[in-house]
């Protein structure tokens, strides 16, 4: 049984480049999902693709890749944006999509590109994302950079990156917002 139905589902948040067309910081719209199995899902996009989202600088629309791990090497993720004619690669808006799917709620993946084709990111980052409290994040950090101190300006930098992609991030879902679920008419005064 269902408590809440929401109006949408927005999966977003960071995605890795896998085209040179997409640059450090620009938006991924998806409009469609794969998986590393293969399997696809089509988004929908009609309701936000004639008010303009889709055609302004820095905005993409195309394929979005999730897999379970983060791909760090540019040579792979060239690989690929090439095989599987994608954008960008995530980690969860798949998943995210598949059970909007299945109960019928209207959904749109949105990710801000944190680290761009070409950008090498640092082999701790998937130690890090697996951590799941705030300690547990802290304690991956502190021994990523005890083990390999030259961790800590890559980190720093990703954190820049992600800081500017967040804020690009925020913007176009404000925007997004107020175009899907238009603020409530305030109550006309009593005569």
């Amino acid at each position: 049984m269902l408590g809440h139905r929401p109006a949408w589902v927005f999966s977003a948040g960071f995605c890795g480049g896998l085209s040179a067309a997409v640059k450090r910081h620009d938006i991924v719209v998806a409009d469609r999902l794969s998986d590393g199995e293969g399997n696809e899902i089509a988004v929908d996009l009609e309701r936000i693709g004639s008010a303009g989202f889709l055609s302004g600088p820095g905005v993409h629309v195309g394929r979005l890749l999730t897999l379970d791990a983060v791909v760090h090497r540019p040579r792979d993720k060239r690989a690929l944006g090439r095989d599987r004619v994608a954008l960008g690669v995530d980690l969860e808006s798949f998943a995210v999509a598949e059970v909007c799917r299945r109960r019928g709620v209207p959904f749109l993946a949105i990710r801000a590109v944190s680290d761009a084709v070409d950008d090498v990111l640092p082999r701790e980052v998937e130690r890090l994302a697996r951590q799941k409290s705030r300690a547990a994040q802290f304690g991956a950090a502190l021994g990523a950079i005890l083990d390999r101190p030259g961790a800590l300006k890559q980190m720093l930098k990703l954190k820049e990156n992600s800081l500017k992609s967040s804020d690009h991030l925020a913007k176009f879902l404000i925007r997004l917002i107020d175009h899907l679920i238009p603020a409530p008419e305030p109550p006309s005064p009593l005569a």
